[in-house]
């Protein structure tokens, strides 16, 4: 998109991680829905007291075993967040299974989640929290051990933002916002104000609800909205409840320019919003929506963005299968849409896919319909077989979307609407549009080879991720877009991986090659020091001058009488430089002496070139702006030193070897050998350490990828710049779960309580230890 046709208020979905029923991952959650499947988790008598569930309950004729589950939920990577055994058995699942989403969601955007992205706002709603009500409020010795105020705190639901921003250690608004099922649109209308603001740069938006126990099933009532067969049937002539599930969804926004400033994938544009209230007039009682209201409030999410009713193509309804609330939802949407001018809009929804998610579900229509703009599908509804008796009223123009169908674009931009309206009379709607292509800038030839590089906290979590890359692989497309989005939209761990590829096949090889594959674990940020070589040979340097532009210059600027030997020196060094590698010191011998003095700021290319040359010219030597080591004392040259022209005359006298400097190396100083390898002897010092890492290898993309196994610094920015480089879709962290938690006491009465499906007692309840409150330190630290 031209930036002359970028709007101030334009702003960008530029990241999505989801958690539902059947769907543990965006890319699943997509094929689900594309299938027609449901993640509706149905069991037989066996599989329920397999489960946990008590045999009175299985056998209740009123159970109805049908319920939207997630799995693991008693699993966390506590370590990752930095919370001790006892506070992360303690937490409420949603807590953290919403520190995970929010992490994935921000990888999937490209975005380091340790970095900086200027100030992210986190807006986001919960569930009560049941895990306090139901498993620890009834375990006494919980509450002696630990008092109730500690309970309430790991467990309330509007600290869950609080807790991402200070894991993530984000500093934006962080705030939390409940309006029953329209929370989580709530949430992502208030954070697209705050970018609109400039209170925020970068938003995390969403909601999750988990009900524990997670029991699979539930009894039905006569009256009640729950469907006494377990299959909510939206849309249909035959729907006569909603079925429960829990699920959780973050996604990430930002303004549209920032957006393509970085080169972010971006999955559809917010248009426009609004959220409003019932009242009371119309409403035959408090639990009773109100078609006005809902109408309302989509005529006002369509003029915020400035479309007409014809402009939509497609709505995400919140219908969920009851009588009464699809009744009044599907007459406001007729209201506004069953007009002249409108040829036709189709309707969907994800509660026949995922149950009902309470507050998430305005989240999981938000993604759902994001991602059909992205795709340009349309999803079937699930278990519609003939229209309700309400659609039957219409005139046709609103069709159930009974069928996927390609969604391709058109003359027009595609929109698409988004509704979630709360028990209690918050209505909130969302207008959607497609994004536009990716601007076709000019792009520079491609570097030859690209290195991927990866990390974990742990090092089973840094070959999980191998594997992932590796079963990943088959979607890739561009491989100089892969590496970006590695190099600047991932945390960076003590853990690392490195591997050099050609292209997306040869990564796919490199991936399950373990001989391919660097290894290192780091304890912490390295320092770097250059070593420039006065003798040696030098490898062809054909590839470097091709493909970086910076290293080319620099060879130019030495002209054609420079050595080799000193020319490449030199433009390495400016190469590194321009990467964001700056050494604690440069050292040299011979002609690289002088070749570092240059890079040092003490000669000017010019000087440091003569005397390479052997024409000694007019010196006039500065301090040096880096540390510059003299390679004949290994201390800091000193002023009489700098002043002394028979000090630079003598440095090609000087003996071919580097000098005392090549042992100022330490345990966290990373030594890189910039130039030539030695032709005859050795010129690195015996008992110096580790020999330097050599600039000139194989494949020039190697050199920053060693670099940064061995704990460097690289700015991934400067290595990109000027390659119009892509963020791509990319598995994100792999999660190192551990159970943790805390299951009920039993009833006085001695009866087995019901546990939730996968969860069961722990044996090392008794051995909990106490370690207070999560640590300072960042998450991933």
């Amino acid at each position: 998109m031209p930036q002359e046709e970028i709007e101030p208020g334009d702003l960008a979905v530029v990241g999505m991680a989801v958690n539902f029923p059947g769907a543990p991952d965006l890319d699943r959650y997509w094929t689900e829905l594309c299938a027609g499947r449901t993640g509706i988790t149905r069991m037989s008598r066996a599989e329920l007291l397999a489960a946990g569930v008590p045999a009175a309950l299985a056998d209740d004729p009123a159970f109805v075993p049908a319920a939207g589950l997630l799995p693991d939920i008693e699993g966390f990577d506590a370590e990752f967040f930095g919370y001790g055994r006892a506070d992360a058995e303690l937490l409420d699942p949603q807590h953290r299974l919403f520190l995970e989403c929010a992490w994935h969601a921000l990888e999937d955007a490209g975005i380091d989640p340790g970095g900086s992205a200027g100030l992210t706002g986190v807006f986001a709603g919960g569930s009560p929290s049941t895990y306090l009500l139901a498993q620890l409020l009834r375990d006494e010795e919980c509450v002696r051990r630990f008092g109730l105020d500690q309970l309430i705190l790991l467990n309330e639901k509007d600290l869950i933002p609080s807790r991402v921003s200070y894991a993530l250690d984000l500093t934006g608004p962080s705030v939390s916002v409940q309006s029953c099922s329209s929370s989580a649109l709530s949430a992502l209308a208030q954070g697209c104000a705050s970018l609109l603001t400039g209170e925020s740069d970068l938003v995390l938006a969403g909601a999750v609800s988990i009900v524990v126990p997670q029991i699979p099933g539930y009894l039905y009532r006569e009256g009640s909205r729950l469907a006494p067969d377990g299959i909510n049937r939206v849309f249909d002539a035959g729907a006569n409840g909603m079925v429960p599930g829990n699920g959780l969804g973050v996604v990430v926004l930002r303004r549209l320019e920032d957006a393509l400033a970085e080169g972010d994938r971006i999955y559809a544009m917010i248009r426009g919003w609004a959220v409003a209230q019932d009242g009371r007039t119309g409403r035959a009682s408090f639990e009773f929506p109100s078609a006005h209201g809902q109408a309302s409030v989509i005529t006002e999410a369509l003029a915020m963005a400035g479309a007409a009713p014809a402009d939509i193509d497609h709505v995400e309804c919140n219908v969920m299968g009851t009588s009464f609330g699809d009744v009044a939802e599907l007459s406001a949407l007729q209201k506004v849409f069953d007009v002249d001018g409108v040829e036709r809009v189709t309707l969907g929804a994800i509660d026949g896919n995922l149950g009902h998610l309470n507050q998430a579900g305005g989240i999981a229509r938000l993604i759902k319909a994001a991602l059909s703009l992205h795709h340009g599908k349309r999803p079937p509804a699930v278990n519609f077989e003939r229209p309700s008796a309400q659609l039957g009223h219409g005139t046709g123009r609103l069709a159930v979307q009974e069928e996927l169908e390609d969604w391709p674009r058109g003359a027009r931009p595609r929109l698409a609407g988004v509704s979630a309206y709360g028990f209690g009379g918050t209505n909130a709607h969302v207008v959607l549009e497609e994004a536009a292509p990716p601007p076709e800038a000019s792009r520079p030839p491609p570097r030859s080879h690209e290195v991927l590089i990866w990390s974990a906290l742990t090092p089973e979590a840094a070959d999980a991720a191998t594997a992932r890359l590796h079963d990943h692989s088959p979607e890739w497309t561009d491989i100089a877009d892969v590496a970006y989005t590695l190099h600047i939209g991932r945390k960076a761990f003590a853990h690392r991986r490195m591997t050099v590829v050609s292209s997306t096949a040869d990564a796919r090889t490199a991936l399950s090659t373990p001989d391919r594959i660097s290894t290192a674990a780091v304890t912490g940020p390295s320092e770097v020091a250059f070593l420039l070589p006065g003798a040696g040979q030098t490898q062809p340097t054909g590839d470097l001058c091709a493909a970086e532009p910076v290293f080319r210059a620099a060879i130019g600027e030495c002209g054609p009488t420079a050595p080799e030997v000193f020319a490449v020196g030199y433009a390495l060094g400016r190469l590194l430089l321009a990467w964001g590698v700056v050494p604690r010191f440069l050292t040299g011998y011979g002609v690289g002496e002088y070749a570092a003095a240059a890079l040092a700021g003490t000669l000017t290319v010019r000087e440091a070139t003569a005397l390479a040359a052997n024409a000694h010219s007019d010196l006039r030597p500065r301090v040096p702006d880096i540390p510059l080591l003299s390679n004949e004392t290994g201390e800091p040259i000193t002023d009489q030193q700098l002043a002394d022209p028979q000090y630079w005359a003598s440095r090609t006298a000087a003996p071919a070897r580097f000098g005392p400097a090549a042992k100022e190396g330490t345990p966290d100083t990373v030594l890189v050998r910039l130039g030539a390898h030695p032709s005859v002897h050795r010129d690195f010092p015996e008992g110096a350490g580790a020999p330097p890492i050599p600039a000139l290898t194989t494949h020039p993309a190697e050199l920053p990828g060693r670099l940064w196994l061995s704990g460097v610094d690289i700015d991934w920015r400067a290595y990109h710049a000027g390659r119009a480089p892509r963020k791509t879709s990319l598995p994100g962290y792999v999660f190192q779960h551990q159970r943790y938690w805390i299951e009920p006491a039993a009833e006085s009465g001695g009866e087995e309580t019901a546990v939730p499906y996968g969860a069961r007692a722990m044996t090392d309840t008794p051995g909990r230890a106490v370690t207070g409150t999560p640590s300072g330190r960042k998450a991933g630290q």
